[in-house]
């Protein structure tokens, strides 16, 4: 006796449930990993080429910044809550004075920015970034 056994082609579905989960598994992934910090920056002036130097001769100091936390200021070694004391006595001889901030290359970027604040803080309007 032989049995018949039917081949019916059976339709399968392809769920697109498992498809759904990768997709929101990787943008759950890609939200964490993303960094949605605001960034701020610092206008600097870089200098330009002009035909003829200024004619007027401004005071500039040197300011140095060592990865140590010491600043130097025209050859003198200070901290950084002596800074504006110092700035004010040359402010009183020429109020625009320019700075050239010169930092060591193990300085971190915040107490250069925090440097940066306090000249501007003090009334410093020239500031130049050079580098050692």
């Amino acid at each position: 006796m032989r049995l018949e056994v039917s081949r019916r082609a059976s339709k399968r579905a392809i769920s697109l449930t498992p498809l759904i989960d990768i997709v929101f598994i990787l943008l759950l992934f890609f939200m964490l990993a993303s960094n949605f910090q605001q960034w701020r920056s610092i206008k600097l002036n870089t200098p330009g080429v002009s035909a003829a130097p200024p004619s007027t001769e401004r005071r500039v100091l040197q300011l140095l910044l060592h990865a140590d936390g010491s600043l130097e200021l025209e050859g003198q070694t200070l901290l950084m809550g002596q800074l504006p004391a110092r700035l004010e006595a040359y402010l009183d001889s020429d109020p625009q004075p320019g700075v050239i901030v010169l930092p060591d290359k193990d300085v971190a970027l915040q107490t250069l920015v925090s440097v940066f604040d306090l000249l501007q803080a003090t009334g410093v309007r020239q500031l130049t970034l050079g580098e050692l």
